[in-house]
């Protein structure tokens, strides 16, 4: 006997009446997720230790896309950040890489002269994307902390990438969540 478990995704655009769920249980993942992204940036804006490198040892050959030579990944992201924050300074950078040397993902971090930080976390699709159908969503999630402003924008596109930005802030000095559902749709930002 074969047992087996398929988990589907539950996605829920923020302009559905929530009234209609009767399983209050889909609000609650929706909220554990926004909580854990928005930790996430929080955490990640107020580090103080410099972002490094990571590479996996045990990956599939092709799991990850290889960065075309002369191609800086780096450099295309925060020249894509610019346009939502023109006086962004980029802080550091991290790639995970696999031992074909792919691009797994990116790290980066950036502040501006009024002192918001930027962060950006990309993964790129893994491996043969005709195996997965990918399932492109997009959400926005925003918290206090004090007088800061954490926004979060978490997009997966159609090709699988998954484009995590944050900002955190003073309210005013940050883009608004459209800027930064914008900027993560940026094809710019894949390698």
């Amino acid at each position: 006997m074969v047992v087996g478990l398929v988990a589907y995704p539950v996605i829920r655009s923020s302009l559905s009446d929530p009234s209609s769920h009767s399983d209050s249980r889909i609000a609650s993942v929706n909220e554990s997720s926004h909580a854990a992204t928005l930790a996430m940036i929080e955490t990640q804006a107020r580090q103080t230790e410099p972002l490094v490198d990571i590479i996996r040892p045990a990956s599939t050959a092709g799991a990850c896309p290889v960065v075309q030579p002369g191609h800086s990944a780096q450099l295309d992201i925060a020249a894509a950040a610019r346009s939502v924050l023109p006086r962004l300074t980029v802080r550091d950078v991290a790639r995970t890489l696999d031992q074909y040397l792919g691009m797994c993902a990116i790290e980066l971090r950036g502040q501006d002269a009024a002192g918001s930080v930027l962060v950006f976390d990309i993964v790129a699709p893994e491996g043969d994307n005709s195996v997965r159908q990918r399932t492109p969503f997009s959400s926005v999630a925003s918290g206090r902390d004090g007088t800061d402003v954490i926004t979060s924008v978490t997009v997966v596109t159609n090709a699988g990438w998954t484009v995590v930005i944050g900002c955190v802030g003073a309210a005013s000095a940050q883009p608004d969540s459209q800027a930064l559902v914008h900027l993560a749709q940026d094809p710019a930002l894949h390698w």
